[in-house]
């Protein structure tokens, strides 16, 4: 980085601690470990400050973690006892991100940032269109000269990422046991509403719940994954979220929980409404 890329992130860096540090330190009560999370926020910054700019993909998950708590503790419906961050799960050797818990309910939540690199794959878009990749109803229309090599890729991975992170998390769901009524299970994706946007969840979400949206231009391609792959979706997560932050933003943009729930309707379902 240049001295003024120096100047510019050291003064964000700073800005983000700030910010999260006094709203976690005024629910220090409930979110007792809240200092471990800004530690590990801070440690991602040291660690571009020493070895560059291609560890900037830590710092934005790590910032994103802090948006999800945050969220979290500003849900005043939820009415929460305690906010764990990286509980260790019982039964295996696995931690999650968020561990809520309210009154009668323990909520989970594991956090993935979803950042695709910015890579040309007009190719691989050919190729999709040539060996009929997308279902026949579905016409996506991508220019060359507009930076369509670069949307194809994005939105394709972020797809598959979607699919890999929901089975990371199933598989935790069942080696430590968290099947039960008194436990709901949620990932919350988070992207910068640009590479990739809620509509990438919305179509999965809909396929995960056991119907593919007749518009969805990645079912056929995640299909096929599936069947290659000899994939089992055990389908115990609880809810999806999608939280957008645009780059350079301390604080999030959007939140939004799919089914079109709030994660208090999934402690509560009598309060909760769809949307």
């Amino acid at each position: 980085m240049t001295d003024d890329g120096i100047a510019d992130f050291n003064s964000y860096a700073s800005n983000v601690v700030e910010a999260f540090s006094s709203r976690f330190r005024a629910a220090d009560n409930q979110f007792t470990g809240w200092k471990r999370l800004i530690e590990n926020f801070c440690q991602a910054v040291g660690a571009v400050r020493k070895h560059g700019t291609q560890l900037l993909g830590n710092v934005n998950a790590m910032h994103n973690e802090l948006c999800i708590a945050d969220a979290i503790l500003a849900d005043t419906t939820l009415q929460i006892r305690r906010l764990d961050y990286e509980p260790r799960l019982r039964g295996c050797s696995k931690s999650i991100d968020f561990r809520v818990i309210v009154e009668s309910m323990t909520l989970f939540i594991d956090v993935k940032t979803i950042q695709p690199e910015w890579k040309d794959k007009w190719n691989q878009y050919e190729k999709a269109k040539k060996e009929n990749w997308i279902p026949e109803n579905i016409r996506v229309h991508l220019s060359k000269n507009g930076m369509g090599g670069k949307l194809w890729h994005s939105l394709y991975t972020a797809r598959a990422r979607v699919l890999e992170y929901a089975l990371e998390l199933e598989e935790k769901i069942a080696e430590a046991g968290l099947i039960h009524v008194n436990a709901k299970c949620i990932l919350a994706l988070c992207g910068n509403g640009f590479d990739w946007r809620k509509r990438t969840i919305e179509d999965f979400v809909s396929s995960y719940y056991g119907r593919y949206c007749a518009d969805d231009p990645f079912s056929k391609m995640e299909r096929k994954k599936i069947e290659e792959r000899k994939i089992s979706l055990q389908r115990n997560i609880s809810g999806f979220a999608f939280m957008s932050r645009s780059n350079g933003r301390i604080h999030k943009d959007n939140l939004v929980y799919f089914p079109r729930i709030s994660a208090s309707a999934l402690v509560h379902p009598s309060c909760g409404h769809h949307s």
